[in-house]
């Protein structure tokens, strides 16, 4: 068990959010490889699995790579800007904590460094945003009123460990 016990962790009854975890309100986003179409690679990765004959048919290539923190911040900051204009009223946004999941096509390291600037998320009103990349996750932006524990975690990128 972690620093928190599963019950803790409940689904809403109404959406936003789509979690209550303690006092935090979390919509949770995710951020996609651009033209990734997450339904379309299951259908396609079933039907693959179904077809393979031996388990070197279900090889793919892989090439790692790493992206900037800058970077992860800009796209969080592109979807947290587009769920302003779009979906949610400043009201809404000033009880609800975002949390983006990052789900980029073969990253799988963040340079931590230089950390961004992240006033421009700070201006959209939140009360928190947060992503989660891997084992990795960090608070960008937490308002006065947000939980503590996001307070904890603003500007810091934590790692967890993998037993």
């Amino acid at each position: 068990m972690g620093w928190f016990a599963e019950a803790e962790v409940l689904s809403s009854d109404h959406d936003p959010p789509d979690v209550k975890f303690r006092d935090a309100k979390l919509e949770i986003k995710e951020i996609l490889s651009e033209g990734r179409r997450r339904h379309q690679e299951y259908k396609e990765g079933r039907e693959k699995a179904f077809k393979a004959t031996s388990p070197s048919d279900l090889g793919e290539m892989y090439t790692p790579r790493d992206i900037s923190v800058c970077d992860v911040c800009a796209r969080v900051y592109v979807g947290a800007k587009e769920l302003a204009k779009r979906k949610y009223s400043v009201e809404t946004r000033q009880g609800l904590d975002l949390l983006f999941y990052v789900n980029l096509t073969d990253v799988s390291g963040l340079r931590e460094t230089p950390f961004p600037d992240v006033a421009v998320i700070d201006a959209l009103g939140d009360r928190s945003v947060s992503f989660l990349m891997g084992y990795r996750s960090c608070a960008l932006s937490v308002a006065a009123d947000a939980p503590s524990f996001l307070h904890r975690a603003l500007k810091r990128i934590a790692h967890r460990k993998v037993d």
